[in-house]
């Protein structure tokens, strides 16, 4: 079941969040900050009620930003993935956004096949902006046309 999320999902949504990523966690207080402003949003996907992934966006002006998605591991490759992404893209048109734009770490490279294969294309590279336990990593930077985009093609 998918469903938008709201402030008060933040303590669960921090919870999954950790299951997910090794480095770079977000706090529960840190997600609520966020879902507090009026340009955030967001969508959790839930499988026998067990909150299984989220995505949480930003608008600003005709652009919408991804700051993280994520599938617990034990639900990945089903499609979640996807039908989070798709929800946050038809959220983001409808708010006026023509493109969508995210960062993520060069040493995630299933994630970076994700995007590229829904469509996103690399645009830039941040240079050692993620401090991992090994060291620095650069942040891969994407965008994706949504303007018109025909959903019922991407993956």
């Amino acid at each position: 079941m998918l469903r938008p999320i709201h402030i008060d999902d933040a303590h669960n949504l921090a919870v999954l969040h950790a299951a997910c990523f090794s480095d770079g966690v977000w706090s529960a207080q840190q997600l609520a900050d966020s879902l507090a402003l009026n340009t955030t949003f967001g969508y959790a996907v839930e499988q026998d009620r067990n909150l299984a992934g989220f995505i949480v966006c930003q608008m600003a002006a005709d652009q919408a930003e991804i700051l993280t998605l994520c599938v617990v591991p034990p639900m990945q490759r089903r499609g979640l993935a996807q039908e989070l992404l798709r929800q946050a893209i038809l959220h983001a048109q409808k708010q006026g956004a023509e493109t969508l734009m995210l960062e993520v770490g060069a040493d995630n490279p299933v994630a970076c096949r994700f995007y590229e294969i829904f469509g996103f294309k690399q645009q830039g590279k941040r240079r050692d902006y993620y401090q991992r336990h090994s060291g620095l990593v650069d942040a891969l930077l994407y965008s994706l046309t949504i303007t018109g985009a025909d959903l019922h093609t991407a993956p």
